[in-house]
């Protein structure tokens, strides 16, 4: 399923984006142990190969970090991921695939991305114009089944550490040693 959302904050007014972030979806991360005893996706041998194989082996040499652009790296994670799904019958393991999941992208709809910014603009011509109204403030788009649209206003919270201006009060110890030396080098 694909939501998409548009969002307008005035700052100070509406709801900030830390008001709401239990609307916006967790990163998914896998069990170690799906991983490692019974992968079920091309995904699980995808992550399994860089999570526990890679730092095993070191194949682009010690301390190198998987470079997501670089294709030799993904070329040897995609190698490896393909001879494990094998093992388990899964299909599916590909270069595309293997980029996505190492570097953590998300698929983009062209006509999805076109929908979304002419919503942003016509919200911008709005606000600098003054010729209508605003929306509530948070727009959910939908377009995997049909197309459906949600707006709603999203709640401020009162105590929200980035928005509210509440001063927040901390109790912070600081000892001092007035007989202690503080100089760390001598001249």
């Amino acid at each position: 399923m694909a939501w998409w959302f548009q969002r307008v904050i005035y700052p100070g007014r509406t709801a900030c984006i830390e008001c709401n972030l239990d609307l916006y979806p967790k990163q998914v991360n896998f069990p170690l142990c799906t991983l490692a005893e019974t992968p079920r996706l091309p995904e699980h041998c995808i992550e399994y190969i860089k999570i526990v194989v890679r730092p095993k082996e070191f194949p682009f040499g010690g301390g190198v970090n998987i470079d997501g652009d670089n294709p030799d790296h993904i070329a040897w994670i995609c190698q490896r991921a393909s001879e494990r799904a094998q093992q388990y019958g899964i299909e599916g393991v590909n270069y595309r695939l293997t980029q996505g999941v190492i570097k953590n992208i998300i698929p983009a709809v062209v006509s999805t991305n076109a929908v979304i910014a002419a919503m942003c603009v016509t919200e911008v011509f709005k606000a600098i114009t003054c010729c209508y109204k605003t929306m509530e403030n948070y727009t959910v788009f939908n377009n995997s089944q049909g197309v459906y649209t949600y707006t709603f206003e999203a709640e401020k919270k009162e105590d929200c550490p980035v928005c509210s201006r509440k001063p927040i009060e901390r109790k912070v110890e600081i000892h001092f040693n007035p007989w202690r030396s503080y100089r760390t080098t001598q001249k």
